[in-house]
């Protein structure tokens, strides 16, 4: 058996974001896209979502892995 039949690859990223009175807020995003690449275009698409706050900075934090069902 291979270990990647329990887990899942991913990324946690730590986003900056500024609401619209200027403050600045850090959120974590888990993305369980197996590409850092792709994974950020999705949480930054994600964040572009989101109404009162826009991105301000993301960076990469750590690889993760969870468990699958």
């Amino acid at each position: 058996m291979k270990i990647e039949q329990y887990f899942s690859y991913g990324f946690l990223f730590e986003a900056k974001l500024l609401n619209k009175h200027g403050e600045t807020i850090a959120k974590q995003f888990v993305s369980m896209e197996p590409n850092e690449e792709i994974a950020m275009e999705k949480i930054i698409f994600t964040i572009s979502l989101l109404q009162d706050f826009k991105l301000h900075q993301i960076k990469l934090i750590d690889e993760v892995w969870m468990v699958t069902e």
